[in-house]
């Protein structure tokens, strides 16, 4: 136990206990400072009363209003702390995106009055979002990571009294939702089905699967990012910073096979932004689990993993992690210890 827990009390939001002599204090939070002030009184019942004067005193003085404001304020606040923040546009992006998931899953949220929003609210949102609207463990977190955001912009502006409602409230644990991928010979039917329902749809299919690339990346890589000497292909637009892979045995047969002779650098190498109308078709039309654009990333992971060639730091780069290969060993781990068993049986 700290040595402030031991003579201090937390009796209630803005209150405590000062255990030596058991009187009250106020604990607030005046333009981000903490402030700590005696309410000159040991009775609980009188504290609170003086608890209340206090807070409206500060509220009407000090702050202006500003504590009275509603979650509305702060969100049009924070948009404009966004546009003058020096960051990525699809960091940006990504918050504002994150701003209306939460106004839809957060019943009466705008209306919420800032000062009053606890702790356990938040906490109620963040498991509703997942039990309730059935969003990922990992978008719940990215929303709660702009939560936390506009709380400490609150704290800045004098909003907040206490401290932020979304301290102490944890991430969730990542729950990677498991793609069952089809076997070798219905993935092959499924690349030629698609191919001749549409043939630009069947090269970005190939593209996915031999780079193991997101479709956001796919979508602006040119000619130019192809370097035949070094034999290697840069993803300038990439979900956090560009990255490099090597050119495959697989990967560079295919993109040599597509190239025109008169393609010029700037120009794209997959002509489609998505396939995942024909994707879904077709897979319904053959009959297996439905494959997303992410899954033909999930397939060209999967295969590296299983020629047991390639360390996870290595293949982490390939794909775009900066993690050291980290997030695909808690993601493929199951796989990996499944492909050594039957490679096990063989010896």
């Amino acid at each position: 136990m700290s040595k402030n827990a031991e003579i201090w009390e937390h009796v209630e939001t803005n209150l405590i206990r000062y255990k030596p002599t058991g009187g009250y204090y106020v604990k607030a939070k005046i333009h981000g400072k903490k402030v700590r002030e005696s309410l000159d009184t040991d009775k609980l019942l009188e504290a609170r009363r003086l608890l209340v004067g206090w807070l409206s005193k500060v509220r009407t003085g000090a702050s202006k209003g500003k504590t009275a404001s509603t979650m509305k304020s702060l969100v049009e606040d924070y948009k404009i702390w966004l546009d003058g923040k020096i960051q990525a546009e699809r960091t940006r992006q990504c918050r504002l995106d994150n701003l209306k998931v939460i106004s839809k899953t957060w019943l009466n949220f705008e209306q919420a009055k800032i000062s009053r929003v606890s702790r356990h609210d938040v906490q109620v949102w963040r498991d509703g979002m997942v039990n309730k609207f059935e969003y990922s463990h990992t978008q719940a977190n990215q929303c709660l990571g702009t939560l936390r955001q506009m709380f400490r912009l609150a704290e800045d502006k004098g909003m907040l009294l206490h401290d932020a409602p979304t301290l102490g409230v944890k991430e969730l644990p990542p729950n990677s939702k498991k793609v069952k991928l089809p076997t070798k010979e219905q993935f092959e039917e499924l690349r030629k089905l698609v191919y001749k329902r549409s043939p630009a749809g069947g090269e970005l299919f190939d593209f996915l699967a031999l780079s193991g690339s997101r479709i956001t990346a796919s979508q602006s890589v040119t000619w130019g990012d192809v370097d035949w000497d070094k034999n290697t292909l840069i993803f300038e637009k990439a979900k956090k910073r560009p990255y490099t892979m090597p050119l495959t045995k697989s990967l560079k047969a295919f993109l040599l096979k597509i190239k025109r002779k008169d393609a010029k650098d700037t120009d794209r190498i997959t002509k489609v932004d998505s396939i995942k109308k024909v994707l879904g078709n077709c897979c319904e039309k053959l009959k297996i689990p439905h494959l997303s654009h992410h899954a033909l990333r999930k397939w060209f992971i999967t295969r590296v993993i299983e020629t047991n060639k390639v360390d996870p730091q290595t293949l982490s780069w390939w794909v775009g992690h900066h993690d050291g290969g980290v997030l695909l060993q808690k993601t493929y781990g199951q796989l990996r210890d499944e492909h050594s068993q039957e490679l096990a049986k063989l010896i």
